[in-house]
């Protein structure tokens, strides 16, 4: 990691600024003032509205990975999309004291038909949208004019391979080529449009398939020209079997602690901030508290169907008696036991390329060379 002129940033302010300085209102900051006065008291009843809104377009998608509770067929709930006219009914609802919207859970977003269309709204609506694809977004090569016209400000790119042999080994009939090139030909399309947004993520977990690629893949993305590199340690949803397969050899890439089974390197972090902050929409409008309840455990009503979504499922009796529960005693909910969240070793290292810096390397290359 050493040889390559990265720098480790834990946010990005300039990035921030430029996302929320032009669509901030004074019901936006009175909102999150709200939300985060509630926070501080750990009241279970918010007093502001989400400020983050996690949508699923659809939890279809056309990869197989293994660990993925689409991927491997382990979620009984049917498959489907939401409909352009439910999304804009939680947005209209939602939007205007929101901060952002996140289009994916367990699905591949761009497989929905009104997936541009969607980022659009919520750009009308004021809002950051944040999306990923795993590839088949480039399958279009209009979708690339699109997506720099669209407003998106964030594209996470799932890159877990810097070689086609090692990326198929996970991603499962997935197109290497075309994803890599795909998001070459958008990121030199934005440069040449001078775009700043969006703002590209290559991200590669982990695995012990990969984990001798790590220098590899931090050459790739500079070659491809993303804006950020997110290195970021696997998980095994609980599952101790799956230790001896995926975890990868080397500890520091690891959250876990291998000989303890799939235990995190830290403690329990008491409390959620997200159980106050975000809303977590699946394709039918089903909320339930986050993206881990991929069995829809915990149901907290339907955000399409609803008449008085603050009533009714914000700040129900069942979301504030679990947002309690959380807080209180948050190892008796079996998901939240190995949240990711609960650790600082989610993200090994998150990378961010610096313009200035392409000089330094050719700079240092001919140094190594003379």
């Amino acid at each position: 990691m050493d040889d390559i002129p990265f720098k480790i940033y834990s946010s990005t302010f300039k990035k921030k600024f430029k996302i929320y300085a032009k669509h901030m209102t004074p019901q936006r900051l009175l909102n999150y003032s709200l939300v985060q006065m509630s926070l501080k008291a750990k009241s279970p009843k918010v007093w502001g509205k989400p400020l983050s809104l996690f949508i699923e377009p659809t939890n279809i998608c056309n990869l197989k990975c293994p660990l993925c509770p689409t991927g491997n067929n382990s979620t009984p709930k049917g498959k489907g999309y939401m409909k352009f006219e439910d999304y804009k009914k939680i947005i209209d609802a939602l939007g205007s004291t929101a901060f952002s919207v996140t289009l994916w859970n367990y699905g591949e977003p761009s497989l929905n038909k009104d997936f541009i269309r969607m980022i659009k709204y919520a750009k009308t609506a004021g809002l950051k949208v944040i999306t990923s694809t795993n590839g088949f977004v480039f399958k279009k090569k209009e979708n690339i004019q699109e997506l720099l016209d669209s407003g998106l400000d964030e594209l996470i790119l799932a890159v877990d391979g810097a070689s086609e042999e090692t990326y198929k080994q996970y991603r499962i009939n997935g197109n290497f080529s075309e994803l890599i090139q795909g998001a070459k030909a958008l990121a030199d399309a934005k440069k040449a449009q001078g775009k700043y947004f969006p703002y590209l993520s290559m991200q590669f977990i982990i695995m012990k398939s990969n984990e001798h690629e790590v220098e590899e893949i931090q050459k790739l993305a500079k070659e491809v020209g993303v804006d950020e590199l997110i290195l970021k340690t696997v998980y095994l949803w609980n599952d101790a079997k799956m230790a001896e397969k995926y975890l990868p050899q080397d500890k520091k890439f690891s959250r876990y602690l291998t000989d303890e089974g799939v235990k995190c390197k830290t403690s329990i972090r008491p409390g959620c901030d997200g159980l106050w902050i975000g809303v977590n929409i699946n394709y039918d409008g089903m909320v339930v508290p986050c993206c881990f309840d991929t069995h829809e455990l915990f149901k907290f009503g339907n955000a399409v169907t609803v008449k008085d979504f603050d009533k009714e499922i914000w700040n129900s009796k069942q979301f504030q008696a679990f947002r309690r529960n959380v807080w209180e005693d948050k190892g008796s909910v079996q998901m939240c036991k190995n949240c990711p969240t609960n650790t600082e070793s989610q993200d090994y290292a998150r990378l961010k390329f610096s313009h200035v810096e392409v000089e330094e390397l050719k700079e240092m290359e001919a140094a190594a060379e003379a």
